[in-house]
């Protein structure tokens, strides 16, 4: 049985993704500073991804001023958990995305990390993607993290 990542199957569904403009020439010293700066970033991810861990899972849903509310909660090891909200947040703000009312952070009541964000009732599959989407985001971006 052959199984599609989320980011492989939305790359699939989107098709060919047009080239992006970028200047001809950086100015060398702007250059080596962002080359120096990225060489840094990839080693500091490489060492991360080796020995840090990160989970997302689908907690709870309720419906809530007409939409659907999910609650997702989430932790790691070895890297700033707080992480993962950036992704939500930054879906909430996205003028694309069809996530509304997300609110992140620890909960002390619950005793865990959480994301709580509704989206329109028979939509359900926006935040299942974003969740499981996010996190493959969040697992990248520290150079391969294991979840588990």
């Amino acid at each position: 049985m052959k199984t599609t990542t989320w980011t492989t199957f939305l790359l699939t569904a989107m098709g060919p993704v047009a080239s992006l403009a970028f200047p001809a020439s950086v100015p060398e010293s702007t250059e080596s500073k962002v080359s120096a700066r990225n060489t840094a970033d990839t080693d500091l991810n490489k060492r991360a991804g080796s020995d840090c861990l990160v989970n997302a899972a689908y907690n709870s849903d309720w419906g809530e001023d007409g939409r659907h509310r999910f609650r997702a909660v989430f932790s790691s090891e070895n890297t700033p958990t707080g992480k993962y909200c950036d992704y939500w947040n930054n879906a909430a703000q996205s003028a694309t995305e069809y996530v509304y009312n997300v609110q992140c952070g620890y909960d002390n009541i619950i005793g865990s990390w959480r994301v709580d964000a509704s989206v329109n009732w028979g939509s359900e599959g926006i935040f299942y993607r974003d969740m499981s989407g996010f996190l493959d985001n969040w697992r990248a971006d520290l150079g391969g993290c294991r979840t588990g």
